[in-house]
């Protein structure tokens, strides 16, 4: 097929945002359009980590509206008012297979009756947003606590003219951790935590780790390490915990903070 495009049914956008973020801070993203005319826009940003799950892309508005127009034609058929038109009631009475109401109340019986919800994705959302009279507008955003890739998406239109553009932005600290915790405990359990501290940077030098504990869990033992960074990497630690003779939620803190 010959694809034939109007060049101004086209809205680009350029994204100015920094290359890397930390946890807890704010930040600016400056969307601009590329012919410098008023428009508007919204903005997200999410999660790469949730958007991977999907293989999801940054939505195209021009796509979807500029798509190809389907044959406006129904067709259908009575077949199925035709055969199976002899049985009767008695096919009502019997069936093949079953049983899918009582299996599901057999599994919600045995969910825990503690509903945890452990992590936080993050999703934020802004608009519509106009932009000024040149096409630019300043956005901003605090990023929660976080650490990973998030991806700034635009998505945006003027008049019969649509568009949509994608950055992604690293999320990170120089001091960052990651503890390893079970989804659920017995009463009475005992297990070590091990925790991985990332050093991204030189000469961080001594790091203090603190674990603080809230709930039907103990730590045993002490609840602060001291480690040393003297070049770029990572070290291991274990706290150890002890769940209490009940049911219930702990949340468990672990932080980590340079002397230097």
């Amino acid at each position: 097929p010959l694809n034939v495009e109007e060049e101004g049914t086209h809205l680009n956008f350029s994204i100015e945002a920094p290359k890397e973020i930390n946890p807890g801070k704010e930040f600016e993203v400056k969307i601009k359009t590329l012919d410098s005319s008023p428009a508007q826009f919204t903005i997200a940003v999410v999660d790469e980590g949730l958007l991977d799950l999907t293989a999801y892309k940054t939505p195209s508005p021009w796509k979807y509206f500029f798509q190809k127009e389907s044959l406006s034609v129904k067709t259908f058929d009575i077949f199925s008012k035709i055969i199976g038109a002899n049985w009767g009631d008695v096919y009502k009475i019997f069936s093949i297979g079953g049983g899918f109401e009582k299996e599901k109340v057999c599994m919600e019986k045995q969910l825990s009756p503690v509903k945890v919800k452990r992590f936080k994705p993050v999703f934020m959302f802004k608009g519509p947003i106009r932009t000024d009279e040149k096409g630019e507008a300043i956005v901003k955003f605090k990023m929660p606590n976080y650490i990973g890739s998030v991806r700034v998406m635009v998505i945006g239109a003027r008049g019969n003219s649509y568009g949509s553009k994608g950055k992604a932005i690293a999320v990170k600290s120089p001091l960052m951790v990651m503890p390893t915790l079970p989804r659920v405990l017995g009463p009475e359990d005992k297990i070590l935590i091990p925790v991985t501290v990332f050093a991204m940077q030189d000469n961080i030098g001594e790091v203090e780790v603190n674990m603080n504990v809230e709930g039907v869990v103990k730590p045993i033992g002490e609840n602060k390490k001291i480690l040393s960074f003297a070049k770029k990497g990572d070290k291991d630690i274990y706290f150890e915990l002890q769940a209490d003779a009940a049911m219930g939620t702990s949340t468990i803190k672990i932080s980590a903070s340079s002397r230097d």
